[in-house]
C-alpha cells in the first residue's frame, strides 16, 4: 500500500489534470494499481414509499478484497437519469453500508441502484455494479394502464393471491438453524449460523417479510461493457476534491495558493497550489460532516480569478435500461394495508430511530501549543479591539488609517525573529481563513466563544505567517465573508455510520405499549461470523411469512446465499 501511495504521489506531480486523467496517464497508473470492482447487496428489490432501502457494497480486486479506494459512491437513478439520491461512503475493511428512506414524493417505477468507486469507473468491464429496484408509491395518483404503454419494455407487478412458500436455499459453506418454524407477535427468535469451513468472506444478514409480489414480463437485458472517455485517479488516501482557476484579466493562474475549509466547531483547513494550467486538488481523509465548503484564492490579484470545482459524476448513464411499470388491480387492498403499516411505523420514528455513530473529531494542527482565552471567563467587552486590549495579552490589534492589523509577537525568541516581525499572522474564524481583517473586527463579539493564539512562524501553502490567531464562535456558524474571491458551496457530506434499531421486549413494559408493524425485522450489514454463531431478534405485530437471508461475498467477488423461512401468526 505504501508503494501505491508513493507511485500516486510522484505521478500526480507530473499530471496536467488531477481528479480526471487521460487514457495515456491512466495506463501508467494501471501498471502499479490493479483494477477494482464493487459487489452490491440490498435487503430487497421491491419497496413502497415510506420504507428503507438498506444496501452494502464490497470492494474486490483480482482474488482478494480491495483496499485501493477509500470512498464508494452509491446512487439510486430513475428513468429520467436524475439520481434520487447520491451517497458518498467511507470504506472500512473493504466494504461500506448505508440506507435511504423512500419519500412520498417519489414516483412509482423502475429504478437502478448503482455503486462504484473513482478507480472502478476506469475498468474495461465491471465499471460499476447495479441492481434493479421497483418502487410503488401508494400516495401517488400517477399510473398507467397496460394499454396506454406502447412499448415491449413493460414490467407488470401483481399480488400473488395464493400463499407460496419459497424453497429454502442451502449451501455447502454455511447452515442456518432456527429454534422453531412459527412464532407469535413480539416473540424472541433464536438462530444459529454454522460455517462448514472457516473463510474470510464478508457476510450480510437480512430478515424481511415476504411480500408475495409477482414481477413479470421483465425482458432479459444484456449489459454492454464499455469504458468512459473520462479517466479518474484512485482515491487511495481519501476523497479528492479538484478544480481549476480562470483569469479574467490575463493574470497568471499557476502557482496560486487556494484555501479550502469546512467551517464549524471542529473545522478542516487545507491548502493547495495550482499547477501550470491553474488546476488544484485537495485530499480529505477527515470527517467534515454536513458543512458548507469554503474555497478562496490567496493572492494579491485574488479578485481577478474565478474558481470552478470539478463535478463528480457517474459516467455510464447511457448503459442503464429502464422499463415502464404497470400495477394490477389486485394490489389495491394489499397496498392500502401496507401503507397504513408504514404510516404507523413512521409515526413512532422518534422512539425507534437508528443510532448515529460519532466519528473521531478533527483536531486543529496547532492545538497542542495554543494559548486559549475563553471569553466567558472574563468581563466581556463590546468590540473585538477592546477584547484584544483587555483580555488577549499574547496578541495585539492596531488600526493603521482605515485598516486593522493583527500581530502575534514571539517575545521568547524576539531577537531571533526580529527580521520576521513584518509578517502578518494566520487569522482563522471557525476554520475559515480571513484575508480582510474587517470581516472579524466588525463581527459581533458576543457570538465568539474563544480566541486562541500560537506564536512562531507557520508556512501555509506558499505563505509564511508570523503566528496564528483562531476565533471560535458558539455555534461554529461564522458567515461574515462576502467577497468575489471567496466561494461557498453546499457540498454533499459523507454518510454517517449507524447502529440499526432493534427492539428488545424482554422486561420492557414501555416498549410493549408502542405499535410494531416492522416488515424488516433485522439488518446486519457487517456480520462477524465464527464457526458457530447465535443471533437473536424479536418478531413484530406484522403477521405473515418471513425470510432469513444470509449473503456471503468471497474475495473473488462471488456471492453465496443461504435462506430459511418462518411464520409469524
Amino acid at each position: 500500500m505504501k508503494q501505491r501511495l508513493l507511485i500516486l504521489y510522484l505521478f500526480i506531480l507530473s499530471l496536467k489534470s488531477f481528479c480526471q486523467i487521460s487514457a495515456k496517464d491512466y495506463n501508467v497508473l494501471k501498471k502499479s494499481i490493479p483494477e477494482e470492482s464493487t459487489v452490491l447487496i440490498t435487503n430487497s428489490d421491491f419497496f413502497l414509499a415510506g420504507e428503507y432501502i438498506y444496501y452494502k457494497t464490497i470492494l474486490c480486486e483480482k482474488e482478494q478484497f480491495s483496499n485501493i479506494s477509500k470512498l464508494v459512491y452509491v446512487e439510486l437513478i430513475g428513468k429520467d437519469h436524475n439520481p434520487v439520491f447520491k451517497h458518498k461512503l467511507k470504506v472500512k475493511n473493504s466494504s461500506v453500508n448505508g440506507d435511504f428512506f423512500i419519500p412520498s414524493s417519489i414516483k412509482t417505477g423502475h429504478y437502478k441502484l448503482v455503486s462504484y468507486t473513482h478507480w472502478s469507473q476506469n475498468n474495461t468491464k465491471d465499471n460499476y455494479s447495479e441492481k434493479d429496484m421497483f418502487i410503488i408509491n401508494p400516495f401517488s395518483t400517477e399510473s398507467k394502464s397496460y394499454e396506454e404503454i406502447n412499448t415491449k419494455k413493460v414490467v407488470q407487478i401483481a399480488k400473488n393471491d395464493s400463499v407460496v412458500y419459497p424453497k429454502t436455499i442451502d449451501a455447502d459453506f454455511a447452515a442456518l438453524q432456527l429454534n422453531q418454524s412459527s412464532y407469535s407477535s413480539r416473540e424472541k427468535v433464536s438462530m444459529e449460523i454454522q460455517l462448514n469451513e472457516t473463510d474470510n468472506s464478508i457476510h450480510t444478514l437480512s430478515v424481511r417479510k415476504v411480500d408475495s409480489i409477482v414481477i413479470s414480463n421483465y425482458p432479459e437485458e444484456r449489459r454492454i461493457n464499455n469504458t468512459s472517455t473520462t479517466r479518474f485517479l484512485p482515491e487511495l488516501r481519501g476523497e479528492i476534491i479538484s478544480g481549476y482557476l480562470e483569469s479574467n484579466n490575463d493574470v497568471p493562474v499557476d502557482n496560486i495558493d487556494i484555501s479550502l475549509s469546512f467551517a464549524g466547531k471542529n473545522p478542516i483547513v487545507k491548502n493547495a497550489v495550482t499547477n501550470s494550467n491553474g488546476q488544484f486538488y485537495f485530499i480529505l481523509n477527515s470527517n467534515y460532516g454536513n458543512k458548507l465548503l469554503n474555497v478562496q484564492v490567496l493572492n494579491k490579484d485574488k479578485d481577478h480569478y474565478k474558481i470552478t470545482l470539478q463535478a463528480k459524476q457517474f459516467n455510464f448513464l447511457n448503459q442503464l435500461e429502464f422499463h415502464d411499470v404497470t400495477l394490477e388491480s389486485n394490489l389495491k387492498k394489499w397496498l392500502e394495508q401496507e401503507s397504513v403499516n408504514h404510516q404507523i411505523e413512521n409515526a413512532y420514528f422518534a422512539v425507534k430511530a437508528d443510532s448515529i455513530m460519532v466519528n473521531d473529531l478533527n483536531k486543529d494542527f496547532y492545538n497542542s501549543i495554543e494559548t486559549i482565552f475563553n471569553l466567558d471567563d472574563y468581563t466581556r467587552f463590546k468590540t473585538i479591539r477592546e477584547t484584544f486590549v483587555e483580555i488577549v495579552n499574547t496578541a495585539s490589534l492596531t488600526k493603521h488609517d482605515t485598516t486593522y492589523v493583527f500581530n502575534v509577537p514571539d517575545l521568547v525568541n524576539i531577537n531571533y525573529n526580529r527580521d520576521l516581525n513584518y509578517l502578518t499572522p494566520l487569522i482563522l474564524v471557525d476554520g475559515i481563513l480571513i484575508q480582510d481583517n474587517l470581516d472579524i473586527v466588525n463581527y459581533d463579539v458576543a457570538s465568539i466563544e474563544s480566541i486562541s493564539t500560537v506564536t512562531g512562524q507557520y508556512i501555509y501553502g506558499n505563505t509564511l505567517y508570523n503566528g496564528v490567531i483562531s476565533f471560535k464562535t458558539y455555534d461554529g456558524d461564522f458567515d461574515n465573508v462576502a467577497h468575489d474571491y471567496f466561494k461557498k458551496i453546499d457540498y454533499a457530506s459523507i454518510q454517517p455510520s449507524k447502529l440499526y434499531y432493534e427492539p428488545n421486549y424482554e422486561n420492557n413494559q414501555t416498549l410493549k405499549r408502542i405499535p410494531d408493524y416492522r416488515k424488516q425485522l433485522l439488518w446486519v450489514p457487517n456480520l462477524g461470523l465464527k464457526e458457530r454463531t447465535t443471533i437473536s431478534f424479536f418478531t413484530s405485530d406484522n403477521k405473515g411469512l418471513y425470510q432469513v437471508l444470509l449473503k456471503s461475498v468471497t474475495p473473488n467477488g462471488e456471492t453465496k446465499t443461504v435462506s430459511k423461512y418462518f411464520t409469524v401468526n
